[in-house]
């Protein structure tokens, strides 16, 4: 995997993910259960 860093004038930063949160609906978009997999994914 090739690392391309994005460089700014007083940072530099590496996107590993992002995650989007589609607001349309007004309910509970992440769950208990959800939160828990994110976590573990990230390693929290």
């Amino acid at each position: 995997m090739t690392t391309a860093l994005r460089k700014e004038r007083q940072s530099v930063s590496d996107l590993m993910f992002h995650l989007v949160c589609v607001t349309k609906y007004h309910r509970s978009v992440l769950t208990a259960e959800s939160l828990a997999l994110i976590e573990n994914l990230l390693g929290k």
